[in-house]
């Protein structure tokens, strides 16, 4: 398949967006695949997928994805594509079309496509260091609590919003972490959690990785049931690097411990005051601490949770 790299150009090279052509150098094997320029402008080749589970894994202006592309296939294909058109992102979509000895390297990708992507993001030099899943799983976590107790709140964090969720006159900022044996929380700037005008509390969520529990998306389900928007939440997930079908929405933790505190005098932070005049001190344009709950009075709001130890039935 020597000559699969520079077929791929070639097609690249001689085409207009939205173009797709049978790579010709496998025509005879029985595994088709498809040059192909997206509407976006992205280069990138095609093959067969079929009905399975959606994808889509994003790294280093890398894409690789399920999609309908009707002018290829009735049923959806999976794209590797990017921006690049060089020789080596064309030796790489070579390797990602080749069906292999006896069609085994294409039924493999085509059973597993997110291991195939791993194990070329270990090879292109990516450190492989999950997303903190479990700060985005804290948030969605919170949201069904408050609605269990009765509250109607609005999941602002996903957009810059001062507070990670606004419940009208109660605010929270929800913090998470893997540590079950001491609580801490890093809070970052100095307004984070000074006092507004209305009563604000810190949510701190104690995660553990497990091979069956709550997920990204056990959550989503759970607050579509709840009558949240699953497309706002999409949206919102979106905007956080976690689009739908993207693997780590079904990265699995069991929630330990899940732990309210109201932000009062008392409570270990910083705040304007704490500077003479009220400001920071000259040149100093922004501040981030570390607090320690251990000795903290809480709120345990772990049974607003359903199946916080464990998955969703």
């Amino acid at each position: 398949m020597s000559e699969l790299p520079g077929e791929i150009i070639n097609h690249w090279q001689s085409s207009k967006k939205g173009y797709a052509q049978e790579l010709s150098s496998l025509v005879d094997t029985g595994y088709p695949a498809w040059s192909i320029i997206l509407p976006d402008g992205r280069f990138g080749v095609a093959v067969p997928y079929g009905e399975r589970n959606r994808v889509f894994e994003t790294f280093a202006s890398v894409w690789i994805e399920s999609l309908p592309v009707t002018n290829v296939s009735e049923g959806p294909v999976l794209v590797l594509a990017s921006f690049d058109s060089s020789h080596a992102f064309a030796s790489l979509c070579a390797e990602f079309v080749s069906p292999g000895a006896d069609g085994r390297s294409r039924g493999a990708l085509v059973e597993s496509p997110v291991s195939w992507w791993k194990e070329w993001k270990g090879l292109l030099g990516n450190k492989n260091v999950d997303r903190r899943v479990y700060d985005v799983l804290g948030e969605l976590v919170c949201l069904e609590a408050l609605s269990n107790m009765g509250l109607d709140p609005v999941w602002g964090g996903p957009h810059g919003a001062s507070c990670d969720i606004d419940c009208g006159s109660k605010k929270f900022e929800v913090k998470s972490t893997l540590s079950r044996n001491s609580k801490g929380a890093q809070i970052h700037g100095l307004f984070q959690l000074s006092d507004d005008g209305t009563e604000k509390f810190l949510i701190l969520a104690q995660f553990e990785p497990t091979v069956e529990g709550l997920s990204i998306d056990d959550m989503v389900d759970v607050l579509t049931g709840r009558g949240f928007s699953r497309a706002e939440l999409n949206n919102a997930l979106l905007d956080l690097g976690y689009p739908n079908g993207n693997s780590a929405r079904t990265k699995c933790y069991s929630l330990r411990a899940l732990t309210k505190y109201l932000v009062d005098d008392a409570f270990p932070h910083i705040s304007s005051d704490s500077f003479t005049g009220g400001t920071l001190p000259l040149g100093v344009t922004s501040i981030s601490y570390g607090i320690s709950l251990d000795d903290v009075p809480g709120e345990s709001m772990l049974e607003l949770v359903r199946c916080a130890d464990g998955g969703v039935e």
